[in-house]
């Protein structure tokens, strides 16, 4: 796979060989029939470039270059800027410095990282790295990067971006790349390159030796140790591999496959909760919640949780209300991460609860033709449901009405001449609806025709005397 991948990397604070002076260097990887004439005619607008690049990089037969040589041009010779990296989001302890001896420094929200520029974040902490083709990385927490390289948009289709990961784990999804373009990632144990997938690596101490693992989502990864000179393994879409600094790369191996979710509700008050089924190779689970795409972009990661449990609430509530997409993966034993089962959850805050105006049951007459049943309106609230039982519990429902004002009139039935209880619940568009409001007892009240019959009959009697 790197055999016919040209090498463009920037290095910073690289000495020029004619001056003092420090300056930024492109650096090149010779390929088969490259000299300095072509080179500084593509890449430089220098117009006696191909006379002094020779010196300067201690070349002494400029039409005999080696492939696998490696040429240096000054940043102001090239046709083109290199494009520094974008923060473009972050979450937590992240912080930069533009040198590995530089003080860090807090972070914003699109700036911009140089070449040399390392990133840092802490626990629970997260960052998104924008580069300019169009390549995102999830910095993951408790991990450390390193901008080796940037993107070169020269215009000649070459496009190349390093990045050292010293510690923790990044997951990065890269477009499509041109056959001379590059994206590569290295670790102390291996190196990983790519051209139009997304994939996950990580960084870690086993054992006291360096070690890697890297997984494949979506493209082709190409994998090389970085202690022998070995082909590198080609790591397709669905795979998995480790290596440790020293050894030979194991063969990649089937990631777990995706779990099945259980329990879930596309619809939640906060906090989201979240069930699913086991994976038989499975150790742990990791769940991440991202921030939908929007506008043809990528999800923003919000949080990550690893659990060995087949449940999540994720009480930390790392979020506001709105709609959301949980990708659940399995873990095996290696840790190896498996392929995403992706669910989106929308929040919403939960209507209040209906209160009766009046506390006291509402009596009415058997000789009534209807009974109004009334409680105290909710904001947002578009209807009601309205539930009958014959006891105070709701065990069993007799009736379910709906309203869309806060009150009910009923036609009087022979059964609720045994008096009955109702209780509403608030409901609406794209909320939570409210819980049910406590019962309120409704029975039948005759006192007053008795009333009325005594009377009737003591003027009877009274007549008839």
């Amino acid at each position: 796979m790197f055999k016919h991948v040209a090498a463009v990397v920037l290095v910073a604070n690289l000495l020029m060989a004619c001056g003092a002076s420090a300056e930024q260097s492109w650096l090149y990887s010779v390929r088969p029939g490259d000299n300095l004439w072509n080179l500084c005619q593509k890449y430089t607008h220098k117009i006696d470039c191909w006379l002094t690049l020779g010196e300067y990089n201690s070349v002494d037969l400029p039409d005999q270059l080696p492939p696998g040589l490696i040429i240096r041009f000054p940043i102001s010779w090239l046709k083109a800027i290199p494009t520094p990296v974008t923060l473009s989001f972050f979450s937590g302890d992240v912080t930069y410095q533009t040198t590995a001896q530089s003080s860090p420094e807090s972070v914003q929200v699109g700036m911009k990282l140089p070449i040399g520029s390392v990133v840092n974040t802490g626990d629970e902490s997260i960052a998104g790295l924008l580069f300019g083709d169009g390549s995102l990385m999830q910095v993951e927490p408790n991990s450390s990067v390193e901008l080796d390289a940037l993107s070169l948009p020269d215009g000649s289709g070459y496009v190349d971006s390093r990045i050292r990961l010293q510690s923790g784990a990044v997951k990065t999804r890269v477009p499509e790349r041109q056959p001379k373009s590059r994206f590569q990632i290295t670790t102390p144990a291996a190196i990983a390159a790519v051209r139009g997938t997304e994939f996950r690596v990580t960084a870690y101490d086993d054992a006291g030796t360096s070690a890697m693992t890297g997984e494949v989502f979506d493209g082709a990864v190409g994998v090389a140790g970085t202690s022998a000179a070995k082909e590198p393994k080609n790591v397709a879409a669905g795979f998995g591999i480790k290596a440790q600094q020293g050894k030979e790369l194991a063969e990649p191996k089937p990631l777990p496959p995706a779990p099945e979710w259980g329990e879930i509700a596309a619809l939640q008050k906060p906090p989201i909760s979240a069930q699913w089924q086991p994976v038989a190779e499975a150790v742990s689970y990791r769940l991440e919640i991202l921030a939908p795409a929007a506008d043809g972009g990528d999800a923003e990661l919000i949080s990550v949780t690893g659990t060995p449990d087949l449940q999540f609430l994720d009480e930390d509530m790392a979020y506001t209300s709105g709609c959301f997409v949980l990708a659940l993966r399995a873990v095996d034993a290696e840790g190896l991460m498996g392929l995403a089962n992706e669910q989106q959850v929308c929040t919403r805050d939960k209507l209040a609860t209906p209160a009766q105006i009046k506390k006291r049951a509402i009596n009415f007459n058997s000789k009534a033709d209807w009974v109004l049943l009334d409680w105290q309106p909710v904001a947002s609230a578009t209807r009601y449901l309205v539930q009958l039982s014959a006891d105070e519990n709701f065990n069993t429902i007799l009736a379910e009405h709906q309203s869309q004002e806060p009150k009910l009139s009923l036609s009087v039935t022979e059964a609720m001449l045994d008096g009955f209880y109702y209780r509403v619940q608030a409901q609406g568009e794209d909320v939570v609806f409210s819980d049910h409001s406590l019962p309120r007892a409704v029975q039948v009240q005759d006192e007053p025709l008795k009333a009325l019959a005594a009377i009737s009959a003591f003027w009877v009697l009274l007549i008839a005397l």
